[in-house]
């Protein structure tokens, strides 16, 4: 007999055949032989102990070293079986401007590529390709990849995968380089002449946007409940997207704003119109329905600057106009900032830079240190001609 038989004797069940370790036992008359696809003695001994606990739990021997490593281990699911499962469990507690978002996102993109692919064969790289060939902002890409990350989130509790891919996945590096879209409002010219020609109708509701600074979904989810012409405030509670009411899109846009002249004359007559009616809305549409910006910004702002003459910009520069002429009035920063739902000043000071009132630093030194030489440099300042160099 071979050498190896000798030193199986020593090692019950196991038997060594070209230098490669057998599981061997004759059970019920029939013979049991296993490859244990391995070299190493102590290895072999470990795998011998895991079949004979394998026995205890099932009854029966496994058919081969495959079955044996998967056993109690989850049968691996697609991702495509994953994310429909995900979805109709989830679209419940979506606003439905969410669920057509996810719906799209899942359908147009990710499930094409991913569909069909078993969740523990998904990597970074894979997500990281895959970006790439969309060849999209980073912005569009964050809002598609938004239901895969929550997917793998919830593949990782079930404990098919380990470790999370979105965890290495660089997003920004595989997105096109993009510079961010400059506010563009409306001077304070342009927006009286909006304000004294928008159809009568909206003229109460273009007061308002433009002097309270607010988004287009919490105007058209204002209700009457939400004013205090008492204290003169809105109060900034719900938005209304896509037909379906829900809180504001952070903590900070709920929000106390504190009503202008303008705005609390606006309202009030605006009560003619629809106090008493359409559920408590402040403003409705022509047929008493309630307000969507692509169809206020093509029927009616649109026409409006056209008729006046003004370049056309969407109903959102109406947000952006009452920042940039406060902050051009001199108005605080951190005011404004509460104002319109800003959680910092960092984006106003980033992106509205150009409208703050800046004073000359030294010269404000100068009038609190030498207030006299302040003066005598204010009025020579007043009749200097400025030297101007003249290229011939």
């Amino acid at each position: 007999m071979e050498g190896g038989i000798s030193m199986a004797k020593k090692l019950r069940n196991l038997d060594i055949r070209n230098n490669v370790w057998y599981f061997r036992k004759i059970h019920k008359k029939q013979r049991i032989r296993i490859s244990l696809e391995t070299t190493v003695k102590a290895e072999a001994k470990r795998l011998c102990e895991k079949i004979k606990d394998f026995y205890l739990d099932h009854g029966f021997y496994p058919s081969g070293l495959t079955a044996l490593m998967q056993n109690g281990q989850k049968e691996i699911p697609y991702f495509g079986a994953v994310a429909m499962e995900w979805f109709n469990r989830q679209k419940t507690k979506f606003k439905k401007s969410t669920v057509r978002d996810y719906r799209n996102s899942l359908n147009n993109f990710i499930l094409p590529e991913f569909g069909n692919t078993l969740v523990n064969q998904i990597t970074a790289h894979d997500i990281e390709v895959f970006i790439s060939k969309l060849n999209i902002k980073l912005r569009r890409a964050q809002n598609i990849l938004c239901p895969m990350r929550n997917i793998f989130k919830g593949i990782v509790k079930a404990q098919y995968i380990e470790r999370n891919p979105f965890q290495d996945v660089a997003v920004k590096e595989n997105t096109i380089k993009t510079i961010k879209a400059k506010p563009d409002p409306f001077s304070k010219e342009e927006m009286a002449l909006i304000i004294e020609n928008i159809h009568p109708f909206y003229k109460n509701l273009a007061t308002v946007l433009f002097y309270s600074g607010m988004r287009f979904s919490e105007m058209a989810g204002l209700k009457w409940n939400n004013i205090d012409f008492k204290e003169n405030v809105i109060r900034v509670e719900e938005v209304l997207v896509e037909e379906e009411l829900g809180l504001p899109k952070t903590e900070d846009s709920q929000r106390d704003i504190l009503m202008l002249p303008m705005v609390i004359d606006a309202l009030r007559e605006q009560r003619n119109s629809t106090w008493g009616r359409g559920n408590g809305f402040v403003f409705l549409n022509m047929a008493q329905r309630n307000l969507k910006p692509t169809s206020f910004n093509q029927k009616i702002l649109k026409k409006t600057c056209s008729k006046v003459g003004i370049r056309y910009r969407p109903v959102k520069s109406t947000r952006s106009t009452y920042i940039s002429l406060m902050l051009d009035a001199g108005v605080d920063i951190g005011w404004v900032a509460k104002q319109v739902g800003h959680s910092s000043t960092k984006m106003i000071h980033e992106h509205y830079y150009k409208y703050m009132k800046k004073e000359d630093p030294s010269a404000k030194f100068l009038a609190y240190i030498a207030p006299e030489k302040n003066e005598q440099w204010k009025n020579d300042h007043k009749t200097t001609t400025p030297f101007r160099v003249k290229v011939e």
